[in-house]
C-alpha cells in the first residue's frame, strides 16, 4: 500500500513538473497550441486581436491611462471628461469617426471579457465604463440619436453583481 501511494505521489509530482506556471501542459504540441489560439482569435463582439493597425488599442490605452492619471478624488464622470480632453487632439480621427470608435469599443469588450475570465472583475468594470462612455459619446456627438449623455448608463455595472457584469460583456 505504501509503495502504491509513493508511486502515485511520484507520478503526480512528475505531472506537475511537466506543466508551466499557468497550468498548461508543456508537452502540448505546437499544432494543438495554434488551434487553441485560433479559437480565441475573434470574440463575439467582432474584435480580432490579429488584425488592424492597432489604432483602436492605442486610443483605448491612452484614454485609460489619462483616466487613471486623473486624481481619484474627482468623480468618475469628471475623470472621463479629462481623459477625453487629453486624447482629443492626438486621436481626433477616433473621436470623429464612429467606425473607428467601434474598434476601440470592440477592443474594450474583448479586454473586459478577458478580465472576467481571469477573475479581475474591477478591471472589467473599468472597461465597462469606458465602453458605455464611448457609446454615449457616439450617440450624442457622432450619430446624434440622443440629445444628452445618459450618465446613469455609465455606472450601471459599477456596483452590480457578477451575473449583471457578465451579461453586459456577452
Amino acid at each position: 500500500a505504501k509503495a502504491k501511494a509513493k508511486a502515485k505521489e511520484e507520478e503526480t509530482e512528475e505531472r506537475n513538473n511537466e506543466t508551466t506556471t499557468n497550468g498548461r501542459d508543456i508537452s502540448e504540441s505546437v499544432e494543438a497550441q495554434t488551434r487553441r489560439m485560433q479559437s480565441y482569435t475573434k470574440c463575439k463582439h467582432g474584435y480580432d486581436p490579429f488584425s488592424g493597425d492597432g489604432i483602436g488599442i492605442a486610443f483605448a490605452t491612452a484614454f485609460s491611462d489619462a483616466f487613471c492619471e486623473t486624481d481619484e478624488d474627482y468623480p468618475i464622470d469628471t475623470r472621463l471628461l479629462v481623459a477625453e480632453e487629453v486624447t482629443m487632439d492626438r486621436y481626433a480621427d477616433m473621436w470623429d469617426d464612429s467606425t473607428k470608435m467601434e474598434m476601440a469599443i470592440s477592443y474594450l469588450l474583448f479586454m473586459g471579457t478577458q478580465a472576467i475570465l481571469a477573475g479581475k472583475y474591477n478591471y472589467a468594470r473599468g472597461d465597462d465604463v469606458f465602453v458605455r462612455y464611448f457609446e454615449q459619446y457616439m450617440a450624442v456627438e457622432l450619430q446624434q440619436t440622443q440629445a444628452l449623455f445618459r450618465t446613469n448608463k455609465l455606472f450601471e455595472t459599477q456596483d452590480a453583481d457578477l451575473h449583471t457584469l457578465v451579461t453586459f460583456f456577452r
